[in-house]
């Protein structure tokens, strides 16, 4: 049977390296199962590169004039690369000691097992690869844990990767309404997927690199045989990465062990994005560029005032899966005091309150913006010249918008969630007792209905705070 006729009879599903290997280069398979057979088919329909030889632990036959070699007469053979095309990670392993042994560079040689858990590519999309030889670029996966905030703050690591790996592509999960905002008009993004959709998804593509991030990072995925070819000191950091801080006392079960993490963080005078990054990636807040997609009529913009603050009052996403409150959000009382008091010293100033469909309205606001998408949310934003919330997701939006904030600290910690840009405001009577208890967002670790950290904070203090920032507004 000739090699084209062969060739169409047998089932391509393991995806030859075409991202290691060199094009036009010389290659050796070692291994003639169903992986090395579908690696031999695929070189041979492609002419991706030249197979000089096959080899395996059994003798046997040329195969379409490739010829049979020893493993003992490997060393004989001028070639390139050596592809251990074996499935089972032990008996690769074993493989690659014995071709070790038998005067193989360990250099040239490229053990392809960590395919073994990906799902197989359809024959005619094997080809393809071959044909356009995609792999170029890095593929990187980003998989964002938390909320609104921690995808603000994770586009950080974003922004450093694209500074590092200038010709990588981007699969980012998260809430897919945060991260099609977050990184909108982002040109070397591929997808924004929901991050529930991760590991159904996370075989389907061929990925490089995935890192996890929370309050740290972590490496999922690391194909270090293509990342040292494409980006080697990439490589260098990954592998230095500090995953001891995630490791011990378990703090990257719960979230109780976030007290763990932010006492490190106080002692080595962290924040939030220097934790996240460490010394290796080098994070601050200036890094993340958020953008406002263009559009040339946008209704929210023409319902505005001329000039506003907003207020937001709530982080109502806890309320409907705990049926409770977070204990860092301020009282009503606070905020309707904060609301008159402006509209007292600020006669042409309007406030406009957001909020979800679930937001109970504040009374003598001049306006609420409820239950809008996110894309309009940040237009607003972005246009008001001041907003007053606790700390949470909108602050770090509208930081990184550009728009100062007024921030009400409670029981997470100024020293780690602050922006210097904003009015960071705090009652020192008590707070920063995120992690105290396993269920401390939802209970004051005291025992209060009402945590005093926020109860004690006074309305004409915080006005006090900003009006010399308005009188310029």
């Amino acid at each position: 049977m000739n090699s084209l006729l062969r060739v169409k009879t047998v089932e391509l599903k393991h995806l030859f390296p075409f991202e290691i290997v060199e094009k036009g280069s010389k290659v050796i398979i070692y291994g003639f199962g169903n992986v090395g057979k579908s690696y031999f088919y695929q070189v041979l329909e492609s002419s991706y590169c030249k197979l000089v030889g096959i080899s395996d632990q059994l003798a046997m036959n040329d195969v379409d004039g490739i010829p049979y070699i020893p493993i003992d007469q490997l060393y004989k053979i001028e070639f390139d690369s050596l592809i251990i095309a074996i499935e089972d990670f032990g008996r690769a392993s074993e493989a690659y000691h014995n071709l070790c042994e038998f005067g193989i560079e360990k250099s040239r040689i490229i053990n392809m097992c960590f395919r073994a858990n990906q799902q197989f590519l359809p024959r005619d999309k094997c080809i393809d690869k071959a044909a356009t030889n995609e792999h170029e670029n890095l593929i990187i996966g980003l998989v964002l844990r938390g909320g609104l905030g921690d995808c603000v703050v994770h586009e950080a690591v974003y922004e450093r990767l694209s500074e590092w790996c200038k010709k990588a592509q981007f699969y980012i999960y998260c809430v897919k309404e945060f991260g099609d905002e977050v990184f909108c008009e982002k040109s070397n993004i591929k997808e924004i997927i929901e991050i529930d959709k991760f590991e159904k998804s996370r075989h389907q593509i061929e990925f490089d690199v995935i890192l996890s991030l929370r309050l740290y990072i972590t490496v999922i995925e690391l194909n270090e045989q293509v990342v040292e070819k494409k980006a080697p000191n990439l490589l260098k950091i990954l592998k230095k990465l500090d995953v001891t801080i995630c490791e011990s006392d378990n703090a990257h079960t719960s979230m109780h062990g976030d007290l763990v993490l932010l006492h490190r963080a106080l002692l080595n005078g962290q924040n939030r994005f220097s934790f996240l990054g460490g010394e290796l990636f080098s994070l601050s807040p200036d890094m993340v560029h958020i953008k406002c997609e263009s559009v040339e009529q946008d209704s929210i913009v023409q319902e505005l005032p001329l000039r506003f603050i907003t207020v937001n009052w709530g982080a109502n996403l806890w309320l409907l899966n705990f049926n409770k409150q977070q204990i860092k959000i301020a009282s009503r009382q606070l905020f309707e005091e904060l609301i008159d008091l402006l509209h007292e010293r600020n006669k042409n100033l309007k406030i406009l309150q957001l909020g979800d469909r679930n937001a109970k309205k504040l009374k003598n606001a001049d306006g609420y913006i409820f239950d809008r998408p996110l894309k309009q949310v940040k237009r607003v934003l972005e246009k008001s010249i001041l907003h007053i919330d606790c700390e949470g997701g909108l602050v770090h939006l509208a930081t990184a918008l550009g728009t100062k904030c007024v921030v009400l600290f409670g029981p997470t910690p100024m020293f780690f969630y602050e922006y210097s840009k904003n009015i960071n405001i705090s009652s020192n009577t008590c707070g920063w007792c995120m992690g105290v208890l396993e269920d401390w967002f939802v209970k004051c670790c005291r025992g209060y209905e009402i945590p005093p950290c926020m109860n004690n904070l006074c309305a004409e203090t915080i006005v006090n705070s900003i009006t010399e920032y308005l009188v310029d507004k």
